[in-house]
């Protein structure tokens, strides 16, 4: 193996967008209506997964890039559906909003969603926000977990922020596998395919073994072109 295929002991692989992209993706295709299922198959045949317990709805009523008209009509019809928003404090005043319990889940996506019934705007006017906690379902790709002491977690997780006729998907997604791993490579051809958004090679990288208890180990840089390496079983 060469200088450049050397890997330690241990190590995975991490996809995870920088902040300078809002930790994610708009999702693919752009329509959440069509999107969101992608996201639910993923999960269904890739996952073992929990919803979080945060669900957050905010309305936009009355912010200079919604219009008063669309923003009170579905401030209007959140608070039919889901009663009274959260109290606020005159010193921190915020927009109206809710926190949602999983029996709610359905009703508040599709109240999301039909923010397509109404004109486009600049923001808003509606957002949800929740995510899913999850494992990987199948045991003979991944084989590699943490040992005693190492403080890493193999679980990952995916943010979905729906509203505004938009989906946007922020992945942090482990890999428990070395980046040159023939089944990683094997992996993620399978994988791409399913998920509701592109990868951008440029955001995956090693996760090294901590070095000790207190620690959580280190993310490096992979080098570009990593995944067009002719790696064999």
């Amino acid at each position: 193996m060469s200088a450049d295929r050397d890997t330690e002991a241990g190590e995975w692989v991490v996809y995870h967008p920088p902040k300078s992209v809002a930790f994610g993706h708009q999702s693919r295709p752009r329509d959440p209506r069509l999107a969101l299922p992608i996201a639910e198959k993923f999960l269904n045949e890739w996952a073992q997964y929990l919803l979080g317990d945060r669900i957050e709805l905010t309305c936009h009523e009355l912010a200079d890039r919604t219009s008063s008209p669309v923003g009170l009509a579905r401030l209007a019809e959140a608070r039919q559906r889901f009663g009274p928003e959260l109290p606020t404090s005159p010193r921190y005043p915020t927009f109206p909003r809710w926190e949602l319990d999983k029996t709610q889940l359905q009703s508040a996506i599709q109240f999301a969603l039909d923010d397509d019934k109404f004109p486009k705007q600049k923001d808003g006017p509606t957002t949800l926000r929740l995510a899913y906690y999850f494992t990987w379902k199948l045991s003979d790709w991944i084989r590699e977990f943490p040992p005693a002491g190492d403080g890493r977690d193999s679980t990952s997780h995916v943010g979905l922020t729906i509203g505004g006729q938009r989906l946007f998907v922020q992945p942090f997604i482990v890999f428990p596998l070395p980046w040159d791993s023939p089944m990683l490579h094997a992996m993620l051809a399978r994988l791409e395919p399913t998920i509701p958004f592109r990868f951008r090679d440029q955001y995956f990288a090693r996760w090294l073994r901590p070095r000790s208890p207190s620690s959580y180990g280190r993310h490096l840089k992979l080098k570009p072109g990593w995944k067009r390496l002719d790696i064999s079983i």
